[in-house]
Parts: C-alpha cells; structure tokens; sequence
C-alpha cells in the first residue's frame, strides 16, 4: 500500500506522516500551491489527478475547514471509503481501520476502510523551518455559483494556531464591546474567539471565529473565556488548551470544571482592569 500526504505551505506534513507509516510501504508528501485551487472542486480534482498517476492507495489531507470540503469531494470522485479526524490507522486481517473522535472527540470509534481507495483527515500543526516548494499544478476550470457572500474577518487557520485565545460569550452586551475583548487580545499577543451563540444567534462575527464542536477546535498555550457558560459543544473546542482562565459571574457555570482558574466577576470589570495592568507591564 502506498499513501499520499497533500498539505499546503505552513503546514507540517508529520503527523499525517507518521498516521499513515505503519500500515504503507511507502508515503509521498505533495506540497500544494494555493494560487488557482481557491475552489474546493478545483483542490479536489487535481487530489484526485494525483491519486491516479502516483497509484496510491491512502490519501491523507489535513483536518481543516478547507480540506473537510475536499474530503468530501474526493470521497465521491474516487468512490473512496473515507474516515475524518483520524487519529490512528492499522492493518488488521480484515483491512485497514481507523479509529477516529466522533461526538466532538467525547469517544473514539473503530471503523473498517473497505474500499480501493481510503481518504482520511487529520490534524496538523503549523509548520516550523524551512517549507518544502509547492509542486506546481495546472487546476482545472470550475464552473461554479456563488449562493451567499462572505466578508474574511479573520485570516483561515489563524484561530487553530493560535499559541493564545480570547473568546467571549453572551455575557457581553454589545456588539461595540467587542472592541474590549480585541483590547485585552492585543496586550496579550491573542487571538480573539467567541461561543455558538455569538454567531448563530447574534450574528456578531463569523464562523471563522467560532470555537467549539462546530466551529473551530482550538490547543493553545492560553485560553481566556470571558462570559461563556461551557456548554459541551464549546467545552470540546478548547478543552485541550494547556491553561484555562474563566471569568464568569456564575460560581456553577459549567466552564469551571474545564479551567485552571476559575474567576467569579463581571468581565466588564475584570477586563479593563486586566487590560490596563498588562499595559502598564
């Protein structure tokens, strides 16, 4: 079996790597070039052009936004079995399996690859050093149809690698206030984050700055919450990160039980004066 790793440039290839070596004789990374494969079908096609020549039996994509889209594509196009959020492979007597987190990581489940072709996801981590060159290819034309605009406020990946996250919930009151919680973000070096509710419901910023089981899962060295409740869909996103601080008027807010400190105070209070001492240091 041979294995096929695509990546773009920034990304580190080695866990994707390192998933897919003991169970392939040989493993291929490809560096793929941005410039032309915006589209998700045209990323998907070129994967697919790739898989065929190189004769590869096992693609690996990274477990992002982007690549969850190409995933899906690439499933289709090759009749592939597909497993998302890897986080093993083996070889047993009955083919190869993968065991993978499902409900937002809360359990792990086994499942059987039984197809010629196998495309798995899984996460990577921003690369350090030096980048291998991206290998050119020529993207196909897409005939495509734009059903909703979308303004980028925040760059893609940028919340996933964060070494340091702010995030906000409902406890603030205004769209305005956003500004406090970008304040505390800039004097800390952070990126800012927020809950569910504060996309779907308010409709204050967009996915790109959800943390949690449907936005973005977050590992950062710090991670702030400044008026979130802790639901489990939130509490799944982040509960990885190294240190937890919890502010929160509530001493039984759910959040709690996840945090290194836990807080029980009015961010409104909290925050300028948090912002003002990191200034003044």
């Amino acid at each position: 079996m041979s294995a096929l790793v695509i990546v773009e440039p920034g990304q580190d290839p080695q866990n994707l790597v390192a998933l897919a070596q003991p169970v392939t004789d040989a493993v291929e990374v490809v560096v793929l070039a941005v410039a032309g494969l915006e589209a998700g079908e045209a990323t998907a096609e070129v994967v697919a052009g790739l898989v065929s020549s190189r004769g590869a039996d096992l693609v690996l994509l990274p477990a992002t936004p982007r690549f969850a889209e190409v995933a899906a594509l690439l499933t289709g196009r090759l009749d592939a079995a597909c497993a998302p959020d890897a986080i093993a492979l083996a070889m047993t007597p009955d083919g190869l399996t993968a065991d993978r987190l499902l409900y937002g990581g809360v359990v792990v489940g086994t499942v059987a690859l039984q197809r010629p072709v196998r495309v798995v996801t899984a996460v990577v981590k921003p690369l350090e050093g030096a980048a291998a060159a991206p290998e050119a290819v020529t993207p196909p034309a897409v005939a495509g149809k734009t059903l909703t605009g979308r303004t980028e406020t925040a760059a893609e990946g940028g919340l996933a690698n964060a070494e340091r996250v702010v995030a906000f919930g409902r406890a603030l009151r205004s769209q305005d206030d956003i500004a406090l919680v970008q304040a505390l973000a800039d004097a800390l070096g952070a990126a800012v984050g927020c809950s569910r509710p504060i996309v779907d419901d308010n409709k204050w910023l967009d996915l790109s700055y959800q943390v949690g089981l449907t936005g973005t899962t977050v590992r950062p060295q710090l991670y702030l919450a400044l008026g979130i409740s802790g639901q489990i869909q939130h509490l799944v996103g982040m509960r990885d990160s190294t240190l937890i601080v919890a502010v929160n008027t509530n001493p039984s807010a759910p959040i709690f039980e996840a945090s290194d400190l836990s807080v029980v105070g009015d961010l409104y209070q909290i925050v300028p004066r948090l912002t003002a001492a990191l200034a003044a240091r």
